[in-house]
């Protein structure tokens, strides 16, 4: 009792976790655009490594529909459009057409990203710009016939 500690956030890790982070909306949005509006996000993991994004599917994902996935990610990113976030009663959120995850609980406040193109509810911490996410490319392309799409964005890094 009394002891005093100190926190230090490794930001190096908290940038790329942000980075793949926002990559997941673009990934959902793109998704629901390739594989149609059924597909709903079942869970997720995201690191400062990789992102894991789950969702429900009706068959198999082919590599023409990855690589779409893909090439709409990127052109998403490349476009550099900033990224917003509002706080707004659950109402006024729903009018905005904000994705919303069935069976979640939100509160009478709600706060609402916009990035790139994808509007969804998020208290989450986002890049700034999709621009800042830089390239995204799934893989391992054997996981997708298990409905779970993984990124990892390659920051610099070789894939």
């Amino acid at each position: 009792m009394g002891d005093s500690v100190t926190a230090k956030v490794n930001q190096e890790a908290r940038a790329r976790t942000v980075r793949n982070h926002s990559a997941t909306h673009l990934m959902h949005k793109a998704l629901r655009e390739v594989l149609g509006d059924h597909v709903q996000q079942k869970g997720s993991e995201v690191t400062a490594d990789r992102t894991r994004f789950d969702f429900a599917h009706n068959a198999p994902v082919t590599d023409a529909q990855i690589t779409e996935i893909e090439r709409r990610v990127n052109a998403e990113i490349l476009a550099n459009a900033p990224t917003t976030a509002r706080v707004m009663p659950i109402e006024a959120a729903k009018a905005t057409g904000a994705m919303m995850l069935f069976g979640e609980k939100y509160g009478e406040e709600v706060r609402v990203l916009s990035i790139g193109t994808s509007t969804e509810l998020c208290g989450g911490t986002h890049v700034k710009a999709t621009g800042d996410i830089g390239l995204f490319k799934s893989w391992p392309r054997a996981a997708w016939p298990l409905a779970c799409a993984a990124s990892k964005p390659s920051q610099g890094r070789a894939l």
